[in-house]
C-alpha cells in the first residue's frame, strides 16, 4: 500500500476535503454580510442608501433571499454566477 503512494494520496484527499469544507464555510458566511453587498461598484449607491437608513442594523440578506434553504442555496449560486461573469467578462 505504502509503496503504491495510496496512503499519501489519502492523506491529500482528507486535507483537501477539510480545507475545500473550511474554505466554503467562510465564503458562505462571508458573502451573507452587508459590508460583501458593496463589494460590488454597482451597489455602492444601494449600500450608502441601506447604511444611512433606518433598517441599517438589518442584514441585506434578511430581506433579499427569501426563507428557506433552497432559496439560500440558489441565491448563493446565482452570486457565484455573477462573479464567475464578472471575472471571464471585464
Amino acid at each position: 500500500l505504502n509503496r503504491l503512494g495510496l496512503r499519501t494520496w489519502r492523506r491529500r484527499l482528507i486535507a483537501g476535503s477539510g480545507l475545500f469544507g473550511a474554505l466554503s464555510i467562510v465564503s458562505v458566511e462571508g458573502t451573507s454580510q452587508s459590508w460583501f453587498c458593496n463589494s460590488c461598484h454597482i451597489m455602492n449607491p444601494y449600500y450608502s442608501s441601506w447604511k444611512a437608513g433606518t433598517h441599517k442594523g438589518v442584514a441585506c440578506v434578511k430581506c433579499h433571499i427569501s426563507p428557506g434553504m433552497d432559496n439560500f442555496v440558489a441565491a448563493k449560486l446565482n452570486g457565484l454566477g455573477q462573479v464567475v461573469d464578472d471575472v471571464l467578462y471585464r
